[in-house]
């Protein structure tokens, strides 16, 4: 069989492909060619299309195979926390789980196995949808990374759900109150209130996070500056009482000289407004941030 059969999912067990009739022998050679990969026992991810992916990219398509070829191999289980939150194309600042997380019936098995960890909880209904296989909804998702994980994944991975339209900061709280004192529902309440889907990127709600921790005087966003010439630009954070601009630049956000160019010309004309400009990326915010963190404090001040 030159191509795979139409309508197998991007991860698929053997006994799908079987039913989409493929042969035994014809999923072995799948494998042994290197178009599929072997996950689990009786599950595999199949590659033969998949386009190039960076590393970091990579790494995170990785973790969502696994759990969903877990949650395939154990009907009933949920993909949940950080890896939900990847399954579902939520974003984390941080690199995935060590472990693919996944959420058992009450009275399922627990532990860890094949590079997973299997938990016990009860989900309502209205926590889990289905994305061929279990997966806790986007609210649940935002609350429960808000609880178990770092305040950037929180933002990171809440604002890009209320950008999308997937929960809102009432709905968030609200499923949170419904939990009642589970572990983490402090640290969860704290990061919650401050989601807002206007940062569009990790980088900039990883940025909101640090000004958080650091207390630093907190920003406007996506304020717009015009000139004499009419529109400059839309900026990331604005402290107006600094006349100070910050700009998180991903290394995406100017992949070509022209964007490289027509940055530098916005970045001169709101200078020219009488604005200072400040830019960081991840290597300020992260192993850099003890470095970076004095110099932007002190243009705040």
């Amino acid at each position: 069989m030159p191509f795979d059969p139409p309508g197998l999912p991007a991860v698929v067990t053997r006994a799908q492909a079987l039913a989409a009739g493929m042969t035994p022998d014809q999923v072995r050679q799948r494998v042994r060619g290197g178009h599929w990969t072997a996950l689990l026992p009786g599950t595999y991810a199949r590659r033969s299309t998949e386009p190039d992916l960076d590393p970091f990219e990579a790494q995170r398509v990785r973790h969502v195979e696994l759990c969903t070829a877990a949650a395939l191999r154990h009907p009933g289980t949920t993909i949940a926390f950080g890896s939900a939150a990847l399954a579902t194309s939520l974003p984390l600042v941080s690199d995935p789980p060590a472990l693919g997380q996944l959420i058992a019936s009450p009275g399922g098995w627990t532990g860890i196995r094949d590079g997973v960890r299997y938990r016990s909880a009860a989900l309502r209904p209205s926590h889990v949808v289905d994305r061929g296989v279990r997966v806790t909804s986007p609210a649940r998702t935002v609350v429960d990374v808000a609880r178990t994980h770092d305040l950037a994944d929180a933002l990171a991975c809440g604002d890009a759900a209320v950008r999308r339209g997937l929960t809102d900061v009432a709905s968030a709280l609200t499923l949170l109150d419904s939990l009642g004192t589970v572990r983490g529902c402090r640290r969860a309440r704290a990061a919650l209130v401050h989601l807002d889907g206007r940062r569009e990127s990790p980088l900039e709600s990883f940025s909101w996070a640090r000004f958080l921790e650091a207390g630093l005087p907190l920003p406007l966003m996506q304020e717009e500056f015009w000139d004499e010439d009419g529109f400059v630009g839309r900026v990331d954070f604005w402290w107006p009482q600094f006349r100070i601009v910050g700009e998180a630049d991903g290394r995406m956000k100017y992949s070509t000289a022209d964007a490289i160019y027509a940055e530098k010309r916005r970045e001169d004309r709101i200078r020219r407004l009488g604005v200072g400009v400040e830019r960081w990326g991840m290597p300020e915010l992260g192993r850099g941030w003890p470095r970076f963190l004095p110099r932007l404090a002190a243009r705040l001040r």
